[in-house]
């Protein structure tokens, strides 16, 4: 169960490691969740480091794939939905056979992370990130990742993110239709494909904490 939880922090960028392995009897004992929304702003968040903030040219951005993941020598699979509005909040929901496992919602200031599979949550600062990633990190780096934003990236000597870059028959723009993340020298490595790409379509980005479920420490 520890290697699941590690599984979801990764994809999130690597958020992902916490939630690809299940079992059938551990899915159908996901409970009924109690609702708590983050209720977005009429106009987006200043960022709250100016220097680290990107201008896209877009506001909104959603895409869905499948990932495959390598950690320490460990092979998992899941599929995954990620939402972004620009400087304002990131949404990843994970799922396995069509059931959600595990959803994430970041904003500049925290994190919120629900694990179904291990009954547990987490709300508070980057950190809980930092952990997972080995390197200092906040919401502009998750935003940087899944906007193949390379050219922030670069500061992490620890993070390497490769990207296949394409121009969206959709929207005539320039993006990518896969990328891959290695960390520790490649002992940790996540292989993302990225389809059903929109931009300035806003999404879901809600959080839901379920009630009973145990606040989770680092």
């Amino acid at each position: 169960m520890k290697a699941i939880k590690i599984i979801t922090y990764v994809l999130s960028i690597s958020i992902l490691f916490s939630a690809c392995k299940t079992s059938r009897h551990a899915q159908r004992k996901a409970k009924k969740d109690t609702e708590e929304t983050l209720v977005l702003p009429i106009r987006p968040q200043k960022p709250q480091n100016p220097e680290v903030a990107q201008s896209y040219a877009y506001n909104w951005v959603s895409y869905r794939g499948n990932a495959n993941i390598n950690f320490d020598g460990k092979k998992y699979q899941c599929s995954y939905y990620m939402v972004n509005r620009i400087d304002s909040i990131l949404y990843l929901n994970l799922n396995l056979m069509g059931i959600e496992i595990a959803r994430l919602v970041a904003t500049p200031k925290e994190v919120t992370f629900v694990n179904k599979l291990s009954s547990e949550y987490y709300k508070g600062d980057y950190a809980f990130v930092e952990k997972y990633l080995k390197a200092k990190a906040d919401f502009y780096t998750l935003q940087a990742v899944f906007n193949g934003d390379e050219a922030k990236l670069k500061a992490y000597q620890d993070i390497t993110v490769s990207y296949h870059r394409i121009i969206d028959a959709g929207s005539n723009r320039p993006f990518f239709d896969s990328f891959s993340m290695s960390m520790n020298n490649g002992q940790r490595k996540v292989d993302a494909q990225v389809k059903n790409l929109k931009f300035n379509t806003p999404g879901t980005t809600s959080i839901k904490i379920p009630e009973g479920f145990k606040e989770m420490t680092l």
